[in-house]
């Protein structure tokens, strides 16, 4: 989040010293010379680092943080397959834009930490999932298995809605 404050002022300084630069070569100040290998660094400067960055956009998209592997995608489509279009999913807040743009459902958490209290301490002790559902109103939690074995929640009140080998959805038993 520094990044954001501090790009304005790095863009505003080195436009100045692009201004002061140009006034330089545009007077006497520079000879000839010094003008041509100055211009000539100033243009691979800009060559590297817009192809750097395209590069790195281009493997940006390779990056599995990024969009949901396989594992989330088959959850996220039994999401929005399989339970009601107005059901409200328990989720730690990084997966809260893809349970609402892929999986079609309501998550309680998204965009940030910001909705999530107690979401983090059910991941620390499974037993809070309940009470967790119930603070936010959720009918689902989805959850990667690597933080919570379905061992841990194996109880009479919840059972699972959906597996795989990287994610697991929970639900309410029906009464």
């Amino acid at each position: 989040r520094c990044l954001v404050f501090t790009i304005p002022p790095a863009c505003m300084l080195a436009g100045l010293a692009l201004a002061t630069l140009a006034e330089g070569l545009q007077g006497k100040t520079f000879p000839l010379e010094a003008k041509r290998a100055l211009l000539a660094i100033l243009a691979a400067c800009f060559i590297f680092l817009t192809g750097s960055s395209m590069i790195f956009s281009y493997k940006l998209g390779d990056f599995k943080g990024m969009a949901p592997g396989d594992d989330w995608t088959q959850a996220l489509a039994y999401l929005r397959n399989e339970t009601p279009p107005d059901a409200v999913v328990l989720n730690h807040w990084d997966y809260g834009y893809w349970i609402r743009d892929i999986g079609e459902r309501a998550p309680v958490s998204q965009g940030g930490p910001a909705n999530s209290e107690g979401i983090g301490g059910v991941y620390a002790e499974p037993d809070l999932i309940l009470g967790a559902m119930d603070k936010h109103q959720a009918d689902y939690f989805i959850f990667p298995r690597s933080e919570i074995s379905l061992e841990e929640i194996d109880r009479e009140d919840l059972k699972v809605a959906f597996t795989n080998e990287g994610v697991a959805i929970v639900g309410r038993c029906d009464e």
